[in-house]
This record gives C-alpha cells, structure tokens and sequence, in this order.
C-alpha cells in the first residue's frame, strides 16, 4: 500500500524480486525461488509521482544545459521523485488498474456516503444500528460540481462523521427520554459541515 512512500533501495530490492523471482533470507548465502502475486498501490499519479515527463525534458536539454548541470539536475530530480520509473512499469507488465478519483465519479457519492452514515451512527449509537433518512436536497448537495474532494473518500467519510455527529445531537435533544431512534439527514446540517470544513462558501443558499 502507498508504494509511492516506499524508500527508494527497497522498491528496487522488489524491483529484482519480481524480475528474478528469488530472495536472500537475511545473514542467508544462497538465494530462493518465490513465486508471490504482488499488488503495488499508489495513492497518487504514477505517472506525476515517476516525474518520468521531467526526466525526458531533462535528458533533451542535456546538450544544451551541458552534463554538469545536466547531472547535477538529474541528481536532484532523483531524490524527490517518489516511485522508480522501472519498478512502475514492471508492475504495468501484469495489470493496471486506475481508480478515479472522488470528483470524477460523484455518482458514487450517495452509496459511500449512506454506507459510512450507518458506520458513524452505529458508533454514535453505542454498537447498535440506527435507521436514517436523507433528504434529496442533502445529497445533491454533496454532489455539486463545484466540490473537488481532494481527500477523495477518506474526505467523505471524514465529513459524514461529522454529519453524523451533528444529526444525532439534534435529534436527541427533541427527544424526551434522550433515546434515537431515528435520525434525519436535512440540507442544513450537510451545508453547515461542508462550510465548516471550507468545501463550499457561504452564498451557497443565494445560487
């Protein structure tokens, strides 16, 4: 998982692992054969996170930056970049899988959010699970266009705790006897977290 944060020696220790198919246990002197199915994940573009583009810039203008500067700037590049270009592309060998990111798929949004609204009430509700309504409005909300959702779904489901959380206390204090059975899920509790946590700006009401 975030093979991208992965140190550099190791993801080229995995890199001759997947190439050669054998490891050398530690303090061992004899190699052994492994055959292991390896799943690389990155949490950000391959493509950005190899700066393979920069490389390619770098390698055309050598002639022209002359090879000190060239090597100096190759150098540095080097030690910023977070995923080795070969170990990328051998892992592409087998199959790669791009999942989009949050603001590319709003159409999910409403299942995410409804299965971690359960979570969080559960949670809320010491362990037992807690019925709930959504009102379109809500839902639609979350969905505009205009939100990016740059932490993806860890974001969303941040969000819908806090969602949760305010939902729960309004309808425990309408309670009598302090016991939910029910929470409901308004345009105004979604719109005051979301202008909370600066997703969307205060005119929202005036659109």
């Amino acid at each position: 998982d975030e093979l991208n944060s992965l140190d550099h020696d190791l993801q080229g220790s995995l890199l001759r692992i997947l190439e050669n198919g054998e490891v050398r246990p530690l303090f061992g002197s004899k190699t052994k054969p492994v055959k292991n199915l390896i799943i690389g994940i990155v949490n950000e573009d391959p493509e950005i996170v190899s700066r393979e583009k920069e490389f390619k810039e770098l390698k055309a203008a050598e002639a022209f930056l002359g090879k000190v500067i060239g090597s100096f700037l190759y150098k540095n590049f080097y030690s910023v970049k977070k995923l080795r270009p070969d170990l990328m592309y051998r892992l592409k060998r087998g199959l790669y899988i791009r999942i989009p990111p949050l603001h590319e798929r709003r159409e999910d949004i409403p299942i995410l959010f409804a299965a971690n609204m359960r979570k969080a009430l559960k949670n809320l509700n010491e362990g037992k699970d807690l019925s709930f309504e959504i009102e379109m409005d809500a839902l639609e909300l979350l969905m505009k266009e205009d939100i990016d959702w740059p932490g993806n779904i860890r974001q969303l489901e941040a969000i819908t705790k806090d969602i949760a959380s305010k939902a729960y206390e309004k309808r425990k204090e309408t309670e009598p006897t302090g016991e939910v059975k029910e929470v409901e899920i308004d345009i105004l509790t979604v719109e005051e977290v979301l202008k909370d946590n600066y997703l969307i700006n205060n005119q929202v009401n005036d659109q």
